[in-house]
């Protein structure tokens, strides 16, 4: 259950020893019971979206807070992981020249892109990554992976695994929402011929439309990037596979939009 507080009278919760055995009234009690459950879940955090003066002390400015009352979880501010292959990476490397790691969201971003990531690792490779306080306080986390599998299984196959990767995501991390990031077409997939492009990139759009059922079943998202095709050569390098300056632009403004719909 996540616990909003809308309202001014929500920046103060008294502590049971404000009232010093005196009687209570109705409004007072209330607070008084409200104040018992949020110091059983945890610290007191006090801000609400929206109103000044409501974030702890020391808060940075313009970050969205709230409590989190999910079996004595606190969560704030909102934080969001990316974690993903190569792509990941090079984005992330990419933003942090114009200083756009936060993708422009008022929240916290973390970004951990490993280089030839596959669906089999990205369990082990998340795990690898959180820190305590990152595990509890996530509140989203963006995946970019399978762009390695395509073409090295079987259709089938390779949608089991992709449900069995999800599912353990969000098995590591049940209170975070979980969003797809789109695999991303290949200039051209090695080394198979060109009549066999057109089937493997189905493969890849197979992989996509699955990927978002099992998001939605989770309660989770999906963030798609309709400006990137393999028929737009300048926004690949010459090996067909990363992308150049320009289509590392359009994959960051891609997922900073993406994600500032759903945070």
């Amino acid at each position: 259950m996540e616990l909003w507080l809308m309202t001014a009278a929500a920046h103060y919760v008294p502590s049971p020893s404000s009232y010093s055995g005196r009687a209570l009234g109705r409004g007072n009690f209330r607070r008084f019971e409200q104040s018992k459950q949020l110091r059983r879940g945890g610290a007191m955090r006090s801000q609400v979206a929206g109103h000044a003066g409501c974030a702890p002390a020391g808060a940075a400015p313009g970050l969205r807070y709230c409590y989190a009352f999910n079996g004595g979880r606190c969560c704030q501010p909102r934080r969001i992981l990316l974690v993903g292959d190569s792509l990941i990476h090079w984005v992330a490397v990419h933003a942090r020249c114009p200083g756009e790691l936060d993708l422009g969201l008022s929240a916290s971003v973390t970004w951990r892109g490993r280089r030839g990531l596959c669906l089999g690792q990205l369990v082990d490779h998340v795990r690898q990554v959180l820190s305590p306080l990152l595990e509890l306080c996530l509140s989203h986390i963006l995946v970019h992976v399978g762009t390695n599998d395509v073409g090295r299984g079987r259709k089938r196959e390779l949608m089991l695994l992709l449900n069995s990767t999800l599912s353990g995501v969000h098995d590591l991390l049940p209170n975070a929402r979980l969003i797809w990031s789109n695999i991303l077409p290949r200039r051209e997939y090695y080394p198979y011929s060109d009549d066999d492009q057109p089937r493997i990139d189905r493969t890849r759009l197979a992989l996509n439309k699955c990927a978002r059922s099992i998001c939605r079943r989770m309660g989770g998202y999906f963030v798609e990037h309709p400006e990137i095709g393999h028929e737009h050569a300048a926004v690949f390098r010459r090996d067909g596979i990363h992308l150049s300056p320009d289509g590392n632009e359009l994959f960051l403004r891609s997922l900073s939009s993406g994600l500032a719909n759903i945070v």
